[in-house]
């Protein structure tokens, strides 16, 4: 499935999960407008000298064979 930690699902989109989960479906929408908070992070990560490296934030919604949306906002990776 495109967008599962290889860089490609960045830009959003929809799917069914066919294989392991019939019924089920899922959609990713990338967070356009952040809290402040994260867009100041993101500005500083932007400045000389930072690597600039600040993945998307993105709400995903699967829904499950029941037709229920379950939202799911994970949280920023750890920084290293």
């Amino acid at each position: 499935m495109p967008g599962c930690g290889d860089g490609t699902g960045a830009a959003g989109g929809a799917g069914r999960f066919e294989a392991r989960a019939p019924g089920f479906g899922y959609a990713v929408k990338v967070v356009e407008t952040p809290n402040v908070l994260r867009q100041l992070f993101t500005g500083l990560t932007e400045a000389p000298g930072a690597d600039g490296n600040v993945p998307p934030m993105a709400e995903v919604v699967i829904t499950d064979a029941m037709g229920r949306d379950h939202v799911v906002v994970p949280p920023p990776p750890p920084v290293d």
